[in-house]
């Protein structure tokens, strides 16, 4: 027990000195509200949009490349049995969070149902069906990065159970997931025009787990996991040879949506990021609030809606008015007498 909490403290201690992870992800939060309300949605110029997307884009796999990370930071100096069991500990979090969010944002799931028209059993085949395989229900999109972190953990469980932890094998797991990944997605996206068996099998994937984005997750933390492993050497490779590469696969991938260049864009990115010798006492602090915007900044939108009406729900207007709003309850769930409640613990995790 000593062992563990030692070992706990350790990773706590390591956590709390990621500042440069905490203020992306800080920003990066206002980024997924970016991507809900489209503040850019009247603009024209599909070249600035391939740009603008990409770089919002760089958010959610971010977010999964960091929990990777964090979460086996340090893999080469304890025991493979402590890594399993701190694996098995955030997936039980996770699951707690997505199920309590899930509650939360289950009246809003309900009242998308009655607006669609859908009975009573379509409504809880398909709520069903969304909390396990899609991880979205009507204006709570952000759940399936939580949904898709928990398969991300349990693969991740199962390979250190195993013990299929070697360098080849993880390369192996990212390779089929991201092929799982985005055959679901050009079969989902072609269905119509596909016949036979084919288009069964689209069909099966539509009604499943839709695009097949569900399985970005995995990949994505095993990337981290990878770049914790070799941190030690990718620490030494030169910053301006790493921001050029970067450089040169953010324009591939906004000028030609390059899947696999993508997956190495994103990796240097958090390398760039996690390399960065920012030193600030307020990670623990923009953790908190990126947390506090994720999770609740749809709610925002939901309300923004019905005030002025679907069709005006995006713009400039709404990415605002969800950012302030959102921000504001990050900074009154941080005030130092509520922030170590039961109920906001509960909710957003400790400070």
């Amino acid at each position: 027990a000593e062992q563990s909490r030692a070992e706990q403290s350790r990773a706590e201690q390591s956590r709390a000195e990621h500042y440069s992870i905490d203020f992306t992800k800080f920003i990066f939060a206002f980024f997924v509200v970016a991507i809900h309300t489209k503040p850019f949605i009247n603009a024209d110029d599909v070249r600035f949009l391939s740009f603008y997307n990409t770089l919002v884009g760089l958010a959610v796999p971010f977010f999964f490349i960091a929990s990777g990370y964090l979460i086996t930071e340090n893999q080469r100096i304890i025991k493979q049995n402590t890594l399993t069991k701190r694996v098995n500990r955030h997936l039980v979090k996770l699951v707690k969070y997505y199920m309590i969010w899930s509650f939360i944002y289950l009246p809003l799931a309900i009242y998308g149902y009655h607006v669609n028209g859908d009975n009573a059993i379509r409504a809880v085949i398909l709520y069903v069906r969304n909390l396990f395989l899609q991880g979205e229900h009507y204006f709570s999109w952000p759940l399936w990065y939580l949904l898709s972190s928990i398969y991300a953990f349990l693969v991740l469980y199962f390979l250190l159970k195993k013990k299929i932890v070697s360098t080849s094998a993880l390369v192996g797991i990212i390779i089929f997931f991201i092929f799982l990944a985005n055959v679901t997605n050009i079969l989902v996206a072609d269905m119509h025009s596909l016949s036979g068996i084919v288009a069964f099998a689209a069909k099966v994937l539509q009604k499943t787990v839709g695009t097949g984005r569900i399985f970005t997750g995995v990949y994505f933390v095993l990337v981290g996991v990878l770049i914790a492993r070799y941190k030690e050497y990718l620490s030494g490779i030169n910053s301006v040879i790493l921001v050029s590469t970067f450089v040169v696969c953010f324009v591939v991938v906004a000028l030609f949506a390059t899947p696999l260049v993508g997956i190495v864009m994103h990796g240097i990115f958090f390398v760039i990021i996690e390399k960065a010798t920012w030193k600030r006492n307020n990670g623990v602090y923009l953790r908190r609030c990126s947390t506090v915007i994720y999770y609740i900044h749809m709610l925002f939108v939901f309300v923004y809606t019905l005030c002025v009406g679907m069709e005006f729900r995006y713009g400039v207007s709404g990415f605002a008015m969800t950012s302030i709003c959102a921000m504001m309850v990050a900074v009154l769930v941080n005030l130092k007498k509520v922030r170590n409640c039961k109920l906001v613990i509960m909710l957003f995790g400790k400070m």
